[in-house]
């Protein structure tokens, strides 16, 4: 079982850890980042996950979906706009 101090977070202070310090980047670009650097870890994938869910800088600058908050429906009666 891994310890509640995630090595994601530890790897800030580490030489390496620049590269991804005042990135904000999503959970498979951190991962692969850091595949690159030359760690790996079975778990890469879902620790960088946890990492960027719990970053406040990566979730103020995240992209926000443009979605309807709600499952669009067709219109009965197009015919008022028809011309």
């Amino acid at each position: 079982m891994r310890d509640q101090g995630n090595w994601v977070d530890g790897a800030r202070g580490s030489p390496w850890g620049h590269m991804w310090k005042s990135y904000h980047i999503n959970a498979r670009a951190l991962a692969q980042k850091i595949i690159r650097s030359g760690v790996f870890c079975p778990s890469i994938a879902l620790d960088s996950q946890g990492h960027v869910r719990r970053c406040d800088s990566s979730q103020r600058h995240a992209s926000i979906p443009h979605q309807p908050p709600h499952e669009m429906v067709s219109m009965l009666f197009p015919i008022p706009f028809y011309q």
